[in-house]
């Protein structure tokens, strides 16, 4: 599968799904055009975060917990899997920052482990802090 159109796919849902209105700007162009000859400015903060899972929130990538599979057992949180130290204080923060009152918060993977992943973020309790999540099943 080709990765680039399913991220295009992705957004395109968070955006229907949130409140974000399209503009013509972004009815007319690319994404990437759209931003580029976009006005930014210093206090300009997204309206859209996308996390993936595997070595960007937590470690190891499930697919190398081949053993637990084979158990049936599910991985457990702060054992099996770590997050990083800043992962979960980074979301939190940004949450309850005024400056981002008006920011989603996302994550976005793909994994054979659809089960674990979704079980993780509630073990880390990470679930009550995101406003969309997406897990692909798949390699």
């Amino acid at each position: 599968m080709n990765y680039g159109l399913c991220s295009l796919a992705l957004f395109s849902t968070l955006l229907r799904a949130s409140a974000f209105s399209r503009s013509s700007v972004w009815r007319s162009s690319s994404v990437a055009s759209t931003y580029a000859s976009t006005p930014t400015s210093l206090n300009s903060v997204p309206s859209l975060i996308v996390f993936d899972l595997d070595n960007t929130l937590w470690t190891p990538e499930l697919y190398q917990l081949r053993k637990l599979a084979r158990n049936n057992q599910l991985p457990v949180a702060h054992k099996d899997v770590k997050l990083f130290p800043a992962a979960k204080e980074m979301i939190m923060e940004m949450k309850k920052d005024e400056k981002y009152a008006n920011t989603k918060f996302a994550v976005a993977s793909r994994t054979k482990s659809v089960d674990w992943a979704h079980d993780l973020l509630n073990q880390f309790e990470l679930k009550e802090w995101l406003d969309y999540v997406e897990i692909f099943p798949g390699d």
